[in-house]
């Protein structure tokens, strides 16, 4: 198998000991990595330093999450970094992060499946109407409601996150279409690009975003696109942050420009206990849980990356700077 035209490790027939896996060092301010570190040690790596008590000085590989300005400066070793999810944005956006260090992140495989769950879950609670009969039931209240036509589901983005999410949705019979910076042979999905499809997208009746970050997708859901949508439509925001504009999200929803909206994912986070959003009618917050990496998994993509740098080979789900995904 080959990412960006390299030949992946076999880590299979890699014999390694423990004594000869390079030091680790994990940035993530306001996470608790007690389980990523537990988790790192069962599959042997002990060198493990978590920040800021930086112990090896001399790690070849940091994992990181927002991390502090200069964070690295006491890592004058790094070969290598990695995000602790599937954004990369708060990497690329570091100066202080040498411009030739290879950048991977934790994405595709279970981290898709996971997020396909969360969308699933999502979209099915709201489409059968299950948020209303939890309130009839407070009203001991019986009145069941036929559920309306499948719905239509637009993606914004096309990539390995979303895929897993788009064939679940295409199985249960809905239609799917996608909007993507070029085209691609999903099965059961749509493809379209440009504005016109961008259009086609923003109407659907659940609208996902998943989009990486970029300076072209930055504030991509904005006033421009909110008139593009539908008064049925519903907006799902699991993407980054610093796509959404959400002064323009709340004009969409009180002028009946989308029916409502789903976001998991702010520009600032923790989202400001005084932000307008929090009572908002419409809106359906969640605190940036749509895909949280277990440790078991973060582990050994860490595991396998450090192993990969050992045996000077390049390392799995690096991005390219350039695009920035």
């Amino acid at each position: 198998m080959r990412i960006r035209g390299h030949q992946l490790p076999d880590f299979a027939n890699t014999q390694m000991t423990i004594e000869t896996l390079p030091a680790v060092t994990l940035i993530a301010p306001g996470r608790d990595l007690s389980g990523l570190h537990s988790a790192l040690r069962a599959r042997g790596v002990e060198r493990v330093s978590v920040w800021p008590d930086i112990e090896n000085g001399d790690a070849q590989l940091a994992v990181l999450w927002n991390q502090p300005a200069n964070a690295l400066s006491q890592l004058p070793q790094l070969r290598a970094v990695m995000s602790l999810g599937a954004g990369v944005d708060f990497i690329l956006a570091d100066p202080s992060i040498d411009a030739d260090l290879p950048v991977a992140r934790i994405a595709g495989g279970p981290m898709a499946e996971r997020m396909a769950g969360f969308l699933l879950a999502t979209v099915l609670s709201d489409c059968r109407n299950l948020s209303k009969y939890a309130q009839d039931q407070k009203s001991r209240r019986w009145q069941p409601e036929s559920d309306n036509a499948e719905p239509h589901i637009g993606f914004l983005g096309a990539g390995a996150t979303a895929r897993p999410a788009m064939r679940h949705f295409s199985q249960l019979g809905f239609k799917v279409t996608a909007w993507s910076r070029r085209r691609h042979r999903i099965s059961g999905v749509t493809s379209v690009t440009g504005q016109d499809g961008l259009a086609e997208v923003a109407s659907c009746d659940y609208l996902i975003c998943l989009l990486p970050a970029t300076k072209q997708t930055e504030m991509i859901l904005g006033q421009d696109l909110f008139e593009l949508t539908a008064e049925n439509t519903t907006l799902i925001h699991v993407g980054r942050g610093q796509q959404l504009d959400a002064d323009a999200l709340i004009m969409a929803l009180n002028s009946q420009r989308l029916r409502m909206a789903c976001v998991d994912v702010f520009e600032t986070e923790p989202l400001p206990r005084n932000h307008p959003l929090w009572q908002h009618g419409r809106v359906a917050i969640t605190p940036h849980i749509s895909a949280l990496t277990p440790p078991d998994m973060a582990a050994a993509a860490i595991h396998d990356a450090l192993i990969a740098l050992a045996n000077d080979r390049p390392i799995q789900n690096t991005v390219d700077r350039q695009l920035g995904y």
